[in-house]
């Protein structure tokens, strides 16, 4: 059980499985054609499981945020995958971003599968940050633009795609919007 205030998947297994089947639940809602009843059903099911504060409020930001995600990629007709992923890195949903692209990394091959990577571990960098495992961010990022930069001109077209780059090469704490 978590005894701190802060939310800490990495060492709360609470915490992880709350982070987890949120996440996972997300993912399954994000067609512009579904709803996320799935997502409420199962945040009510966690907040009598875990009724912590400290869970609760992390429970509540993160249906707050899906609910402003699933807005934009129903009002902009988005419904591919990756397109979908960049929507939720731009709120700042990073373990979601990386839990959209984790099946079309599996699906992938060759070069399309290193940007795929590439894109989750940036995401990981961002993760790590807000985690303070400053190490773990590092490597994250060297991976990450380690091919973003090889691979520039392969990487399917999005407006932020310069300041991804940007943001990792100086390790920027603030992640930038990609979808603007």
């Amino acid at each position: 059980m978590n005894n701190s205030t802060s939310f800490d998947p990495r060492n709360d297994h609470a915490a992880r499985e709350i982070r987890n089947r949120l996440a996972e639940t997300l993912v399954k809602c994000l067609d512009p054609g579904f709803d996320l009843g799935p997502v409420a059903d199962l945040a009510e099911q966690l907040l009598l499981k875990h009724p912590l504060e400290v869970y609760a409020d992390y429970i509540r930001d993160r249906q707050h945020r899906y609910a402003a995600a699933k807005s934009t990629i129903y009002t902009g007709k988005i419904s591919d995958p990756f397109q979908q992923a960049l929507v939720l890195w731009d709120h700042e949903l990073f373990f979601e971003t990386h839990a959209a692209l984790e099946p079309l990394w599996k699906e992938a091959s060759g070069t399309r599968k290193l940007i795929i990577q590439a894109m989750i571990r940036a995401a990981g960098y961002y993760l790590h940050l807000a985690e303070s495992n400053q190490a773990g961010a590092e490597n994250m990022a060297s991976r990450a633009t380690a091919i973003l930069h090889e691979y520039r001109d392969e990487v399917p077209y999005f407006p932020g795609l310069d300041r991804l780059i940007i943001s990792l090469d100086h390790r920027a704490a603030i992640p930038p919007k990609l979808l603007e």
